[in-house]
This record gives C-alpha cells, structure tokens and sequence, in this order.
C-alpha cells in the first residue's frame, strides 16, 4: 500500500459501521427523499396537477402521457437516493470517494473485455432465469407464491411500459434511467459502500461479495428472479474485488441493463427480432458454450487485474 492510499483509509477507522450506516441512509434516500424530490419535478409535467400525482402512483401505467413523468421520477430517485446521497456521505466520513472508488487510470482493454464479458455472462445466467422463474411452492406456501407473482406481474407491465419507446429521444431517455443512473449510483452503493467497507473492516472478501450480492438481488424485490439477479451482482462484486476500480463494475452494470434496453428498441424499429418477454432460453449446447467463454473471460480479466496490481506496486516501490 502506497502513501496516497494509507492517507485515504485513515480518514475512516470505523468501516463495518461506515458500510452499514451508509448502506441504510442511501435505501432511506431511494425509497422516501428520492421519490419525494422527483415527485416534485415530475409535477410541473402532469396535466391535472395533484390528482393525476396521485394516479400515477396508484398506477403508473394507466396512462401513455405519464411515462416522462414517471422516468423522471424513477430518475431523479435514483440520482438522489444512490448517487448523491452516497456520495455526500462518504465526503463527510472523509472517505475522499473521488480518489477511494476511483484510485487508477482507467484501462480501455479492461473496459471491452468486461463488456463482452457481461453478454456472455447473459447466456450463462439465462438458465437460472429460466429455473427461478419456474420454481413452483409447496402447498404451505402458495398463498406467498401468489403475492409474488402478482407482483412480478406487476413490475413486468410497468418495464413494457417503460421500454415502449415512441422515439429515437424517448429511447435516450429511457436508456439513461434504466441503464446509466441505476449503473452508476448501485454500485456506488453495492459494492463501493456495502461491499468495500465490509471488507475493509476484516469481513472475508468473498463473504462481503456475496453479502452484497444478496442484498443488491433482495432489494429488487423480485423472488422469481432473485438467482439469476444475485449471481450477476456476484459477478460485479468479484470485478471490483479484482480490479479495485467501480468504474468495471459500473460499466458491467450498464451493458447489461442497456443491452436489453437497446435490443428492445431495436425490435420495436424493426432492426432485430428480439423479443423481452418471448425469448426462450438458450439450448444445453449454447449454455454451456457461454459458460466455457465466460469463464475463459473471467480467467483473463483476473490475470489482467492482477498484472496491473503488481505492475503499480512495483512502480510505488521505486
């Protein structure tokens, strides 16, 4: 460890409670400040003012003109409660985020291989989509199954809504609330927050990863798709444990979240067949082709990282 970084990790000698308490104050912001504020700059953009407020948060999707409202809701609740909330709380623990999630050079081959990286990653997780979204509950517990798949139902019909795009702008629109704010301000929180201070606080690394990882799945609150959202978040944990870098993670993230928003478009303009809700998954053979080329990529980028630590350190002793 250089100089820059001792001077960093003195300025917080109490991570576990940092991590924790970070972690609570940016849910308290995503779920009650953040939709207060963005519920406030949506206003100006309803017709019928207060009663048309209250109808888009009974049903967002009853009406076509309450989609601008409703992305800058969802928009403005993820830029407060996860980015700069966070932010400003880890500013006033002196944590210096600026230079303790962003600590090097950024790599553009680093870059390009996560990227490919996280679409492979979609057809090997595309089983255990399949295999949650089907799990079926013993008679006990139907009535628990029933909650859940209506709400499911639910949080389905508002993304249809959402990735319905009536233009190339509202497309640009919708890509910046779905994939770039939540990108930036989850791992921000995730794996920046949750899982860096649980770590640094003497937790083992790889039980801080999948501590967050189940944290990041549960707080989606969707159980039939909690697997395949907890590997993926594991996935992005495991990237920034290797690279010590959120921007890897926060651009896994994206590409994820913006190759299904694009595919839709582009289904919808007429470019691509794909289809969000119709797709089946991928047959054995092609599931476990991405599995092979996923953990090739895995091995690849670990040795990259691993390279560049040693790299720096060798260059901080000089």
């Amino acid at each position: 460890m250089n100089n820059t970084d001792s001077e960093l990790n003195a300025g917080d000698n109490q991570p576990l409670q940092t991590g924790i308490l970070g972690f609570i104050i940016a849910m308290f912001g995503f779920i009650f400040l953040g939709p207060l504020i963005g519920s406030v700059a949506a206003f100006p953009f309803l017709e019928n003012g207060l009663a048309d407020l209250m109808e888009l948060s009974a049903d967002p999707t009853s009406r076509p003109e309450f989609k601008l409202p409703l992305y800058i809701m969802q928009g403005i609740t993820t830029l407060t409660g996860l980015i700069v909330i966070p932010w400003l709380f880890l500013v006033i623990r002196k944590d210096h985020p600026s230079h303790s999630l962003f600590p090097r050079k950024p790599h553009l081959i680093a870059y390009l291989m996560t990227a490919v990286l996280v679409v492979t990653f979609m057809g090997f997780n595309a089983f255990f989509i399949d295999w949650n979204a089907n799990i079926e509950f013993p008679e006990a517990f139907k009535a628990f199954e029933e909650w859940a798949r209506q709400y499911e139902d639910t949080l389905a019909r508002a993304t249809e809504f959402l990735t319905t795009f009536d233009s190339t702008g509202q497309f640009i629109l919708g890509l910046l609330v779905i994939a770039v704010l939540p990108a930036i301000g989850e791992e921000i929180v995730f794996r920046g927050i949750l899982q860096r201070k649980l770590a640094d606080a003497g937790l083992n690394p790889h039980l801080a990863i999948w501590i967050a990882a189940i944290l990041f799945s549960a707080i989606h609150f969707q159980f039939f798709g909690f697997v395949p959202r907890m590997l993926l978040g594991a996935l992005f944990g495991y990237l920034y444990y290797w690279s010590d870098d959120i921007r890897i993670p926060m651009i896994a993230h994206f590409v994820n979240n913006g190759f299904l928003v694009t595919a839709v478009y582009m289904n919808q303009i007429g470019v691509s067949e794909y289809d969000l809700e119709g797709d089946e998954a991928p047959s054995l053979v092609a599931a476990i082709i991405f599995t092979i080329i996923t953990a090739i990529l895995l091995m690849l980028l670990y040795r990259h990282f691993k390279s560049q630590r040693l790299y720096e350190s060798v260059e901080g002793g000089i």
